[in-house]
């Protein structure tokens, strides 16, 4: 089964001036801890592992949308740091001269969103909200994808 093993440790970036640091109207984090997600069925041995240090902005969900309830620091920020560290990568979840991934080979973009979408179902974020938010990446994700 689909799970995160570990709980989500993040810490807000301040610049040197003691300000928050915003890319693009939204704040930056830092994971304080190891993100470890097991893909796919129970057994399977998939393991993509988002590494303590990674600096994510939690979802890549613009602000317009915040105020329908698509809030980054929602049920799904799991998921969406997993997102963002497969994107960030290119799906390589290659990491300061590590794999933090235990299948062979990489992801492709369509699989990166696709384990969004089983990342958010594992959190309980409901079909229509996966589904919407499935057709937002799609459309609008390919210019993230291995910005890293």
């Amino acid at each position: 089964m689909s799970r995160f093993t570990d709980h989500l440790g993040i810490l807000q970036v301040y610049d040197k001036a003691g300000m928050p640091v915003v890319v693009e109207g939204r704040t930056v984090w830092d994971l304080t801890s190891a993100l470890p997600y097991d893909v796919g069925a129970e057994g399977s041995g998939e393991r993509i592992t988002v590494p303590a240090g990674f600096r994510t902005d939690l979802g890549s969900i613009p602000q317009a949308a915040w105020s329908f309830g698509f809030s980054p620091s929602d049920r799904g920020s799991n998921a969406y740091v997993l997102h963002d560290f497969l994107y960030a990568t290119g799906g390589s979840c290659a990491w300061r001269g590590q794999l933090k991934r235990t299948r062979k080979q990489a992801y492709r973009r369509s699989e990166a969103d696709a384990i969004l979408v089983e990342a958010l179902k594992a959190l309980g974020v409901p079909a229509w909200r996966r589904a919407l938010i499935w057709a937002a990446v799609r459309a609008f994700g390919a210019p993230g994808w291995g910005s890293a």
